[in-house]
């Protein structure tokens, strides 16, 4: 994905150079990792564990540099990081910067107005290369997302350049401190060795301990700590090929390791698509472990079956330009459409594309840059200096999209004080963010501007939650107040639209627990509404609050005799709850001149005569009548949200509508 295409140096942790069939075999791996992807992307059948192929690249990346690094250690006793960090930002910043401008310009002056603070964060987290934490937070790398950021798979390329900036450092403090101890240059990789091993097990513990203590859904597989093992994996590798004992044990038995290690990953592969909990338990080690065993089979064993395969020439070419092809195939897919349902004739486009643009950028860009013809990118010193700038300017022009940490100064410069009353802001849960785009659309067919402060989760009371003993995400509602703050300073709403339904979760005050049982629960809510009223009407807004719904039959399919989420089973069972919400809110909106109500449940709900008694009370028919063609469309397909298909228009229409009346 980002290593290099070159020969590992003429030294102990790596062939000879001029080994051209064994690198060629490295690109061909190259391909089938990157593809393995590309295909998980496009929702290939069969192919739910492609993901595996970013471990691939991993453990190859840590083979790969740490080869070089000990070479340098063996050669001279010093790693010379200015060389080394320059030689990647010439290999992975070009590209990557391209990318990054693309998406710049496409949400300046193609995305609609609610999706640019999203990208903004996006551009900037990605630019500054800490991309896996700011999507860790969004927790939807393996769910169905209707509106994906083009950056998502930015976060593999961020870890990567973190670990390529902490792990030389690693090394550098390793001869350090030798140097000080007056450790032989000899020594000092055995030393290194030790350190990658105990780095190993503490990866592999923080992952564990994720996995059975979440704080985020994709914090055990997108953390850097608790990813690093697999390069790292790669690079003991490295480090053990170094010592003459190792290397002599390792190499005499690579055929048959490489071999064991095809047959392991296939294995692995198949197992973890079928569920991905193997991958926590154990299997990511495992299929680590085998890659590595393949990497040793190809760089040290002439003639090994699967290397001469993948040293196939356009297997090899696709391998030299993969970097390109992981960088632009999530835009393609994005652009087609076809990341959530396979498509043969949109998939087929979306992988010529990504070819023909990789093969462009790599010739037209990457290689003549990795070959010294591109002034600016010549020496150390100077790629630096022009990463620097090239990255800077990417951050001034993307801060101020707004959602970033450094959209603020930004916003600042530019904050209106002129209340636009065509300007309408979203605050609310999942079920108006899924919306965004028909709001969007039914928008711009009545002259509004939608702006999004929406956050999924959550109430936009901006108080911490808990919607089940096991919540890892309630506590990042705080957050509400201040986006929506944010969103009010740079667009100066005119009207805000309050649709949610998670006040009804149980909920923190002073830090104490609180639940719907409790009076004490209401009086909080109560106040926190005053409060979050307050806070969206400050510059003279109106505040339409979407009366909260039934849900309909469809919450049922969630939910079993023996396992149901408790925010399920509460909307099932408590719908005095949900009135009772109602009721406050419409409270409020006698007292409060600023505050309107509407309702939705007429489009949600066709039952005109809902139960009162029986295990449904609370929950209301919500498919449409039959049409003359005998079809039957449900309106909300999970009870909950919104159907995308042909239900969505239909409902932000009456959403609008209704809202700029009763603002009016």
């Amino acid at each position: 994905m980002s290593t290099q295409p070159t020969s590992p140096q003429n030294t102990r942790p790596g062939p000879a150079a001029g080994q051209l069939a064994r690198i060629r075999a490295l690109d061909g791996l190259r391909t089938v990792s990157v593809f393995a992807v590309v295909f998980f992307h496009l929702a290939f059948p069969g192919m739910a564990a492609g993901y595996l192929g970013v471990d691939i690249f991993f453990v190859l990346s840590g083979y790969l540099i740490t080869s070089k690094l000990a070479g340098e250690i063996i050669a001279s006793g010093r790693i010379s990081l200015l060389r080394f960090w320059a030689r990647r930002a010439q290999r992975l910043l070009p590209a990557a910067l391209l990318l990054l401008a693309c998406v710049t310009v496409y949400a300046w002056f193609f995305a609609r107005p609610f999706r640019r603070p999203d990208l903004g964060g996006d551009l900037v987290a990605t630019t500054l290369y800490y991309a896996n934490w700011h999507f860790i937070d969004a927790g939807l790398y393996f769910a169905t997302e209707p509106m994906a950021s083009p950056l998502h798979h930015m976060w593999s390329l961020s870890l990567e350049e973190q670990f390529y900036l902490l792990w030389p450092l690693v090394l550098l403090g390793v001869v350090a401190a030798g140097r000080l101890l007056g450790v032989r240059r000899e020594r000092l990789l055995p030393v290194a060795m030790a350190v990658c091993l105990v780095l190993i097990c503490a990866s592999f513990a923080v992952m564990q301990w994720q996995v059975r203590h979440p704080e985020r859904p994709d914090r055990p597989y997108m953390g850097t700590d608790a990813k690093a093992f697999e390069p790292l994996l790669g690079a003991l590798l490295a480090l053990l090929l170094s010592q003459p004992l190792a290397h002599r044990l390792l190499v005499r038995a690579a055929r048959w390791l490489g071999w064991l290690g095809v047959v392991g990953a296939a294995g692995l592969f198949l197992l973890m698509g079928r569920s991905r909990s193997y991958y926590y338990n154990g299997g990511a080690v495992l299929f680590c472990g085998a890659i590595g065993a393949v990497i040793l089979a190809l760089v040290w064993v002439p003639g090994f079956l699967p290397g001469r395969i993948l040293a196939w020439r356009p297997l090899a070419y696709l391998g030299r330009i993969s970097y390109g092809i992981y960088l632009w195939h999530w835009p393609w897919a994005l652009m087609l459409d076809c990341t959530r349902t396979f498509s043969p004739v949109r998939a087929l486009i979306a992988i010529v594309g990504t070819i023909v643009t990789a093969s462009l950028s790599y010739h037209l860009m990457e290689a003549r840059i990795l070959a010294g013809r591109v002034r600016g990118w010549r020496g150390s010193r100077r790629t630096l200096l022009t990463a620097l700038a090239a990255m800077l300017a990417v951050l001034l022009a993307s801060a101020p999209l707004g959602g970033s940490v450094v959209s603020p100064l930004a916003a600042a410069l530019r904050s209106t004080a002129e209340q636009d009353p065509q300007t309408v802001m979203m605050v609310g849960d999942s079920v108006p963010y899924h919306l965004l785009p028909a709001l969007d659309r039914a928008g711009q067919a009545q002259g509004l501007t939608i702006v999004n402060a929406t956050m999924r989760g959550c109430s936009p009371l901006g108080v911490a939650i808990k919607s089940s003993p096991t919540d890892v995400l309630g506590g990042k509602c705080v957050g509400a107040g201040p986006k929506q703050q944010q969103r009010i300073k740079e667009t100066n709403p005119g009207l805000v639209i309050w649709w949610s339904r998670y006040e009804i979760a149980d909920r923190y005050r002073d830090g104490v627990l609180l639940t719907p049982e409790d009076d004490e629960f209401w009086d909080a809510q109560r106040e926190d509404l005053r409060a979050s009223l307050d806070r969206l009407t400050a510059r003279g807004a109106t505040v339409v609050v979407v009366l909260t719904e039934r849900p309909g039959l469809g919450i049922r399919k969630a939910c079993t005799e023996t396992s149901c989420h408790p925010m399920h089973r509460r909307m099932i069972d408590h719908g005095e709850w949900r009135e009772r919400w109602n009721a406050i809110v419409s409270q409020e909106a006698q007292r409060n001149s600023k505050l309107r109500t509407i309702t939705v449940e007429d489009q949600l709900c066709p039952d005109s005569n809902p139960a009162t008694t029986g295990v449904d009370r609370w929950l209301c028919n919500d498919v449409r009548p039959r049409t003359p063609d005998g079809t039957a469309p449900e309106l909300r397909p999970d009870g909950t949200h919104v159907n995308l298909n042909g239900v969505a228009d239909d409902v932000a229409v009456v959403v609008l509508r209704r809202a700029k009346q009763a603002a009016a």
